[in-house]
């Protein structure tokens, strides 16, 4: 049970990430002209092969669609909110959204999130929403989750925090828009997935002392590049293991920017 935040309640620990597996399923008729531009994935989340949850994904093409607008009215819900939101009647996107999107392109929207008890907490959302996010986009997308109570919307009390992890902004009192082109989420990606990780460790249980805030709003962090984002994951892992600098020939290494380490790998920034 979870509360408007969409926090687990009180007394009760998060439950561990690694039992969880996520599977993507697309249905599509071979010759149906009416289903062209928008690709609609079921996301099935299952705990040691039980049921923990789901998630719909809508992928909106517009180079696929004679109207996108018009297709993704079609599937109800929050996707016709989305469509009345980001794009004109004309199909081209509202000027507002492109002021906002780096490299406006093509839209994901995210909705229908259920999750049952114990995995119903924000965090594991998140890594749910950026495993998806990872597999169902590039560089040009830009990803659109619901508000808590946005029209025609399930689970936006989870997807609302699970959203801003990664860096989602607000764009309209009912939508969060995430630019997958801009660095700031392949580094709050990378904490999310982290902070899973750190979880799973220590058996479903957050360590004490960690504030949410600071991780995800580390703005030093955010700065990264994918590329170079990647590569201080890389580089912070080598190092806890003492592997950092050790193979490397002594004109080949450099002290690291953001390690501080000795690093062999050029810098990415």
């Amino acid at each position: 049970m979870t509360g408007h935040t969409g926090r687990p309640a009180t007394g009760r620990a998060p439950a561990d990430p690694a039992r969880l597996q996520l599977e993507f399923r697309h249905r599509d008729r071979l010759m149906d002209p009416t289903a062209a531009g928008a690709q609609v994935w079921q996301v099935d989340i299952t705990a040691d092969g039980e049921p923990a949850g789901s998630l719909q994904a809508t992928r909106g093409l517009w180079w696929k669609a004679v109207d996108l607008r018009e297709r993704l009215t079609d599937e109800g819900s929050f996707t016709a909110e989305v469509a009345r939101r980001i794009l004109r009647p004309d199909g081209a996107f509202t000027d507002d959204f492109d002021d906002l999107i780096q490299r406006a392109g093509y839209l994901l929207v995210l909705d229908r999130c259920e999750m049952k008890p114990p995995w119903d907490d924000p965090l594991t959302v998140a890594g749910v929403v950026t495993s998806v996010i990872d597999r169902l986009t590039d560089t040009f997308f830009a990803v659109v989750l619901p508000r808590a109570g946005a029209p025609g919307s399930v689970g936006a009390h989870l997807l609302e925090p699970a959203g801003r992890m990664p860096a989602a902004v607000e764009f309209t009192d009912e939508l969060l828009i995430l630019d997958t082109s801009r660095a700031p989420l392949a580094g709050a990606a990378i904490r999310v997935r982290d902070r899973l990780i750190d979880r799973s460790r220590h058996g479903g249980v957050d360590r004490a002392g960690l504030d949410e805030r600071d991780w995800i709003e580390n703005r030093e962090y955010q700065a990264l590049t994918p590329r170079t984002a990647a590569l201080l994951r890389l580089a912070m892992r080598q190092l806890s293991l003492g592997r950092l600098g050790r193979r490397s020939p002594p004109w080949a290494t450099r002290r690291c920017r953001v390690t501080r380490a000795v690093c062999s790998a050029p810098c990415l920034r």
